[in-house]
């Protein structure tokens, strides 16, 4: 009779190890199921997020393209008639210096020098003074 006895103890254990085991399974199952849906949630926010990036540079570079058309058009070409375009006047000239054009050569020749680092300034307003005074 011991024997029946082990045997029956040893099936209801059996009966709640695998019902032990499929609750187990139902916990795992459903813990991955919510944890597929979050997953699908954030890359579903993450489309949406990058989809309205997208849209709102295509919207500021659209902006960005209408002011360039309407600075465009804002500016005169020149084949364009607008108030004092021309206004008959003659472009003003520098007047003649009162120095003959072999001074201005000079002038010239020893600003080069100066500008190159040849002579000290001391020297360029010795020899500057000598042109100039010589008129």
């Amino acid at each position: 009779m011991v024997p029946s006895v082990t045997v029956s103890t040893n099936g209801a254990a059996t009966t709640k190890a695998k019902a032990e085991k499929e609750a187990k399974a139902k916990k795992e199952a459903r813990a991955k199921k919510e944890t597929e849906a979050k997953k699908e949630a954030e890359a579903k926010k993450e489309a949406e997020a990058k989809k309205q990036a997208e849209a709102e540079a295509a919207a500021q570079a659209k902006a960005e393209q209408e002011k360039m058309n309407v600075l465009k058009q804002a500016e005169p070409t020149a084949n364009a008639n607008y108030p004092g375009k021309n206004l008959g006047l003659p472009p003003i000239t520098a007047p003649p210096l009162p120095i003959s054009a072999q001074q201005q050569a000079q002038l010239q020749e020893l600003n080069n020098k100066y500008f190159s680092n040849q002579i000290s300034p001391e020297e360029y307003f010795k020899e500057r003074e000598a042109i100039i005074g010589g008129q």
